[in-house]
């Protein structure tokens, strides 16, 4: 005996799956029977078992947890006409004797991923899967009767008459539809046929490296955004990817689990490579954890624009070493005290800063001297980030002031600051002066 899982509440609203195993897997990633695309479900949200002769939904430690019939819960009997959420999407639970109209496929998608490219090979039509989804029976074709010729003559002189007035009328037809489909991309700016696929979760995976995130000239349209997840890891990890046809500081915003870590540097009409940006360890779950890149630039007037090559780097985070980590705590200490001596000082204290912090990472117990650490990490990068948004407004008003002389000096300030070549904030100032070098 299987059941349905009716949506009654969600992008998919009123499509019915039918189920047929033992065992449902319910999640946000292709590795599931069901499979529900959306940022507030996890990659493995939860699951139905069947048991003797009654079926059970159990949470997988997700994030937003499970609801049944509105309240939360672990583990669950489900009845005929329970309903149950995960995520924004609210199924209705019922038995059915007879399934239907099934289409065979590895696993049933309720919000649809991009359509992945054709590598040339057909698939199996022989497999089979144990979860199906229900169709509307296709209603069969009419059979045309053949006329008589005497009544094919007079229908063909009719068709003479009614030629020159059909032409005319279809003529005007599609010039109106003409009309409506080329002022609409001048009226919205957004081009004809692209669909928001802002709410869409991508996994960092190599299918996805070489992809084009963004606007127009993207391989996945992300007006609002694109967002990515990933899995946590004892190594330092850092985001790399590479941008193109941001115009505006602060267009492109970076978020760690809603966090803003920084912005996408300023790139023009360049595709800027290698731009590398390390996640803050505090800001990471142990479960699901996503990286968003959101859109806050003018939406009526956007340009084409996209990020691409996403990867999650790691490094290895060393064995504990107290010795060491004192001793790079005392450099750290030793340049702060001195950052109006010059300019890179703070960044290079914020460097033995997080050194010192790696060499205890490991410890069991953490010392006093790591919360220190901590403490003298977060308020280096607030000044710093204070600095860098204070000299790119200065930047941005030169400028619009037409004043380049003085925004190329800024500019220069800046690397004086950010000394790192592969910080996101050096790679922005750079691009910005090739820019007004370029004119």
């Amino acid at each position: 005996m299987g059941y349905k899982l009716k949506v009654i509440k969600g992008f998919a609203k009123d499509k019915i799956v039918s189920v047929e195993t033992n065992e449902l897997t319910i999640g946000r990633t292709e590795e599931n029977l069901l499979v529900v695309f959306d940022p507030s479900v996890s990659r493995k949200h939860s699951v139905i078992k069947k048991e003797g002769t009654v079926f059970k939904i159990i949470d997988r430690g997700s994030r937003n947890g499970t609801l049944l019939n509105g309240s939360a819960v672990v583990e669950e009997i489900l009845k005929d006409g329970d309903t149950f959420t995960i995520g924004n999407t609210t199924f209705r639970f019922g038995f059915t004797e007879s399934l239907s109209d099934q289409i065979n496929q590895e696993h049933t998608q309720i919000l649809s991923p991009p359509p992945k490219k054709s590598k040339g090979k057909s698939g199996n039509p022989q497999a089979r899967s144990e979860m199906t989804e229900e169709q509307p029976a296709s209603n069969p074709a009419p059979v045309l009767s053949e006329k008589p010729k005497a009544a094919a003559v007079v229908a063909g002189k009719e068709k003479k008459r009614l030629l020159p007035k059909i032409l005319i009328a279809s003529g005007a037809f599609f010039l109106l539809l003409l009309l409506v489909f080329v002022a609409k991309p001048v009226i919205t700016n957004k081009g004809p046929g692209l669909k928001d696929q802002s709410s869409m979760v991508f996994d960092l995976s190599p299918t996805y490296f070489d992809k084009k995130f963004g606007y127009k000239e993207a391989d996945y349209q992300c007006l609002k955004g694109c967002q990515f997840a990933f899995e946590p890891s004892d190594n330092k990890l850092f985001l790399s990817f590479s941008a193109y046809g941001i115009y505006n500081h602060n267009d492109v915003m970076i978020e760690i689990n809603g966090s803003e870590i920084g912005a996408v540097p300023v790139t023009g009409k360049n595709l800027l490579r290698g731009i590398s940006v390390m996640i803050p360890k505090e800001l990471l779950s142990k479960d699901d954890n996503i990286i968003v890149f959101r859109y806050k630039g003018n939406t009526e007037k956007m340009n084409p624009w996209y990020i691409t090559f996403v990867k999650i780097n790691q490094e290895v985070i060393p064995e504990p070493d107290m010795d060491k980590a004192k001793e790079l705590a005392e450099l750290g200490y030793n340049k702060y005290r001195e950052k109006n001596i010059e300019p890179k000082n703070l960044y290079l204290a914020l460097g033995f800063f997080m050194q010192a912090r790696d060499y205890m990472e490991k410890l069991p117990v953490k010392p006093q001297l790591y919360s220190e650490i901590q403490e003298q990490i977060k308020g280096i990068n607030k000044e710093l980030q204070a600095i860098y948004d204070k000299l790119m407004f200065s930047v941005s008003k030169a400028i619009n002031d037409q004043d380049y002389k003085k925004a190329y000096d800024l500019l220069n300030d800046v690397l004086k600051y950010f000394p790192d070549a592969d910080d996101i904030r050096n790679k922005e100032a750079k691009q910005m002066i090739q820019n007004i070098s370029e004119g």
